[in-house]
């Protein structure tokens, strides 16, 4: 986004003018904590959520580094067919406030052990 995108999305949220200099010196200002952010180390645990709300309306927190979390970790909550898994790798790869790298990026090839979870569950797959 341009400063003066930037300047006319704050107005059309938020009412308040603001001109896309003064947005550009926010931004010049924030920059290295934001390149920081981007580039910081993994975190050893990412949350993965089993949500099965159509029938039971239950949450399970499955706290623990993805790249380790089994099908047997999930099934231990689940008392018959699985509906439905909600889930997925942080947002910072992806994002285009974030680094864009995508899977280039460690946080983004927590991606396929998503993947690889789901095809645990998938009771089609060949």
């Amino acid at each position: 986004m341009s400063q003066r995108d930037i300047s006319e999305q704050i107005k059309n949220l938020y009412d308040v003018e603001i001109s896309p200099k003064l947005v550009s010196k926010i931004s010049e200002k924030i920059m290295p904590e934001v390149t920081a952010w981007q580039n910081r180390p993994l975190n050893s645990i990412y949350p993965f959520v089993f949500m099965d709300v159509i029938h039971y309306k239950v949450t399970h927190l499955i706290e623990g580094d993805i790249r380790q979390v089994t099908k047997e970790d999930i099934e231990q909550f689940i008392n018959g067919e699985v509906d439905g898994i909600i889930g997925g790798p942080p947002c910072q790869s992806w994002s285009e406030a974030g680094s864009l790298k995508e899977i280039k990026d460690a946080r983004g090839q927590l991606f396929f052990d998503y993947i690889r979870i789901l095809k645990e569950f998938n009771k089609y797959q060949t």
